[in-house]
């Protein structure tokens, strides 16, 4: 829990601000700032399916139902907003006190990217 910055994949340069909380056992996360210049510039998220199609991204919720597992929180959802695709997602704290983000799409194969969030507060 708490407040974390982001980080593009491919660039590694910092993009949002995002609240991460639980409620009833299960984790959230919604966006609450901007820090890259690119969406500062059009902060929507234009490749989100439907109604989150060119939704504004500040207050939306790009993490929801994870659940509290052994090692972190598993079995959730996030939306990435470069390719506005949802994938299954776990988040686990690592020795440095970082947030790995692990998103996958397969479930037999956890194939994917793992994404590190640094704490702001």
């Amino acid at each position: 829990e708490g407040v974390w910055r982001t980080e593009n994949y491919e660039t590694k340069q910092p993009e949002l601000i995002v609240k991460v909380w639980s409620m009833h056992d299960t984790l959230f996360g919604m966006v609450t700032g901007f820090i890259s210049n690119e969406i500062l510039n059009d902060p929507v998220c234009r490749n989100c399916p439907d109604s989150l199609n060119n939704a504004p991204l500040e207050g939306m919720k790009i993490l929801w139902g994870l659940t509290k597992g052994e090692n972190g929180w598993k079995k959730g959802k996030m939306i990435d907003i470069s390719d506005g695709k949802v994938y299954k997602c776990e988040l686990q704290l690592n020795e440095k006190g970082e947030l790995e983000v692990f998103s996958y799409s397969n479930r037999i194969f956890k194939v994917g990217r793992t994404y590190v969030w640094q704490r702001v507060r």
